[in-house]
């Protein structure tokens, strides 16, 4: 057992497959147990379909943490003693666990990992296997003959692109600190668009009380439900105040609309946050009271589109007119010319 708790009865799924299964019984050392615990070494006796499938570097999880992957993040060390550099999409083994899958790495172009030097890279493999941070791996040669090296995963779901940019630099060099709770503290000093919650949890192998308390601790603020971000709490509290001043900013220069479009206050204010992240935030001063949301649009409470003194003015004019005609109200243009 690896890490976590297994008890006769759990719903596991078998992963990188998908797979459903029963725990219908387990034993330690030969004997029925009803739980098992990392550390141990025990059996499981599944019951499922598709079990017949089950291989070398498959893993029982947790429902939760069944995200395979195929793109990882890591630090890479070659060895020393090594014939050659490690070069931009050199094929390999990655040995992670029991799983043993080709690859290739994925270096800035026309560079390389010098011999016992060490760098960030990004490893594609030719099928998914199961990742979490800080699991180490050994990397082999194309024909699995010789060791080239091996490393730490850093983010078992990296994206496809701007592997190479300042940002995303700065985002792995937050998740090579010691404990989550410094990598969540550095990812929250410089995330604009907010850290992504789930894949923060997931990564880390966190169960929600524990991540609960982490966020609490670090001062971290929960936006969204579906897709959770999290930004700091003074900066919550200040898009909060601004998302106000700009709406009675917007109310001033243009007192006959029934509102400013969200989008356009999230592109003055936070245009990196993600739509439904910012959504999310006014949605919160919505429940507050704070401000009304209508369709795509928000105002501020009590704002009345008709609520300016020219309008009034008009208005004066116009209903003595209306009231005396009764039900045959004048057409529109009459009464334009009657009233000058």
């Amino acid at each position: 057992v690896f890490n976590g708790v297994v008890n006769a009865g759990d719903r596991v799924t078998i992963s990188p497959a998908g797979l459903e299964a029963r725990v219908r019984g387990i034993q330690i050392q030969g004997k029925p147990a009803q739980r098992a615990a990392a550390g141990q070494r025990c059996a499981l006796n599944l019951s499922g379909s598709g079990l017949a499938a089950l291989g070398r570097g498959d893993w029982a999880l947790a429902p939760a943490l069944h995200r395979p992957t195929q793109r990882i993040d890591a630090r890479i060390t070659a060895l020393a003693a090594e014939q050659q550099a490690l070069r931009h999409w050199m094929p390999v083994h990655l040995h992670l666990a029991t799983a043993d899958v080709t690859a290739r790495l994925a270096i800035r172009r026309g560079a390389s990992v010098a011999l016992g030097a060490s760098a960030l890279v990004q490893i594609v493999l030719d099928k998914p296997v199961v990742a979490l941070h800080g699991d180490r791996f050994i990397l082999r040669d194309q024909s699995a003959s010789r060791t080239l090296g091996g490393g730490v995963v850093l983010d078992p779901f990296a994206p496809a692109v701007r592997r190479a940019s300042a940002a995303r630099l700065a985002v792995l060099a937050a998740l090579e600190q010691p404990t989550p709770q410094d990598a969540l503290a550095a990812l929250a000093a410089q995330a604009q668009g907010g850290i992504d919650l789930a894949h923060f949890e997931t990564a880390f192998n966190l169960l929600p009380e524990r991540a609960a308390q982490m966020y609490t601790q670090a001062g971290i603020v929960q936006l969204g439900r579906e897709q959770r971000s999290g930004i700091t709490a003074t900066r919550h509290t200040a898009l909060r105040e601004a998302a106000l001043d700009h709406l009675r900013a917007f109310h001033r220069a243009q007192p006959q609309a029934a509102g400013c479009e969200i989008e356009a206050v999230r592109a003055a204010l936070a245009p990196e946050l993600a739509a439904d992240t910012f959504l999310a935030l006014l949605r919160g001063l919505a429940d507050e009271r704070r401000l009304e949301i209508g369709g795509s649009a928000a105002r501020l409470p009590g704002h009345n589109l008709t609520a300016n003194s020219a309008d009034e003015k008009l208005w004066q004019a116009v209903q003595p007119a209306l009231l005396a005609a009764g039900f045959n109200a004048p057409p529109l243009r009459e009464l334009a010319a009657q009233l000058k």
